[in-house]
């Protein structure tokens, strides 16, 4: 299809299915959308959720595990050397 070209030497037929592609398809695949989605579903939650936790000054809920294990029964599922404690 790509190949057959008509008598001005441009593929008519390639044409019309990727102007029906983009006329199709890219309302759906659109950085806009893509940006508002991201916006709606992560980036507002996310900032939602950060002023919950920093309401009362980002206090600390529980104490932080002391030593290694502490810290290595806390992030079980968590690869890699277990994290250190914050500092404050």
């Amino acid at each position: 299809m790509f190949y057959a070209r008509g008598r001005d030497g441009l593929p008519r037929e390639w044409i019309r299915r990727m102007k029906h592609a983009m006329r199709t398809i890219c309302p759906v695949f659109s950085a806009y959308r893509m940006v508002r989605e991201y916006t709606e579903r992560l980036y507002i939650p996310a900032g939602q959720q950060w002023e919950r936790l920093g309401a009362d000054g980002l206090a600390v809920r529980e104490p932080w595990p002391s030593g290694r294990s502490g810290c290595a029964l806390t992030w079980k599922d968590v690869r890699g050397p277990a994290p250190c404690a914050p500092t404050r």
